[in-house]
């Protein structure tokens, strides 16, 4: 059976003028399961992007509203509906658009407050990324430029997603790691003295060692290592 796609959008963004958070994530699930499902000859690749930015535009409308007061809302719902709005099949429903709204949204919940960096949280922003990543890898029409501004955006935030699982943690103890399907985040604190000679297996699988004589910081402040 086929749905309007384009009204479920349109209620979508309703709701999240009314801050209903609990409304966009049912109605934003349910609609990217839809056009993940559909038959491509009932739904346009046109309508299907279309549908898929006004999504992510609900989604940016609730995430800056300030009825969205703890970490549930803020954080964790937003996240998700990104992974499912950019979790797609035909790589084409993406748009540079719909990428810059996607990644506007990452990059406002990551430096959230509420954002406790859990691993189930970094697991979703990395799912997201890869997401992104992938759409991104694929878009012809996309120049460098966008290209360009897109990746640093995925680096600066895979960067945070580190650092914020250190939180807690100790210079020396073992490194945290976070693996999606197509982006891995590996964090470890180290004093900048145990930064020389070290040898680091990076997230992609290389190895790679930092040189003996490395120059240390004048500081002694343990440093965050994400690769």
């Amino acid at each position: 059976r086929s749905l309007n796609v384009s009204s479920l959008a349109t209620d979508a963004d309703q709701k999240a003028a009314r801050g209903d958070v609990n409304g966009v994530l049912a109605l934003v699930s349910g609609t990217s399961r839809y056009l993940q499902t559909v038959n491509k000859t009932v739904v346009p690749l046109k309508e299907r992007k279309r549908s898929r930015r006004k999504l992510l535009a609900s989604i940016r409308a609730l995430s800056s509203s300030s009825k969205s007061t703890t970490a549930a809302q803020a954080v964790t719902a937003p996240l998700q509906m990104i992974r499912d709005v950019t979790n797609v099949e035909d790589l084409a429903e993406l748009t540079d658009e719909s990428r810059e709204i996607a990644m506007e949204v990452l990059s406002s919940v990551t430096g959230n407050p509420l954002n406790d960096f859990s691993i189930e949280t970094v697991q979703t922003s990395v799912e997201a990324l890869g997401n992104i990543a992938q759409s991104l890898s694929s878009a012809e029409s996309t120049s460098q430029e966008t290209r360009t501004n897109i990746s640093s955006q995925i680096e600066s935030i895979v960067v945070s997603l580190g650092s914020g699982l250190l939180t807690d943690s100790e210079e020396g103890e073992d490194a945290v790691e976070v693996v999606g399907e197509k982006i891995k985040v590996k964090a470890q604190k180290k004093t900048p003295e145990m930064m020389r000679g070290a040898s680091v297996k990076m997230a992609n699988g290389a190895n790679a060692r930092f040189p003996s004589d490395l120059p240390l910081p004048s500081s002694s402040q343990p440093v965050d290592l994400v690769l």
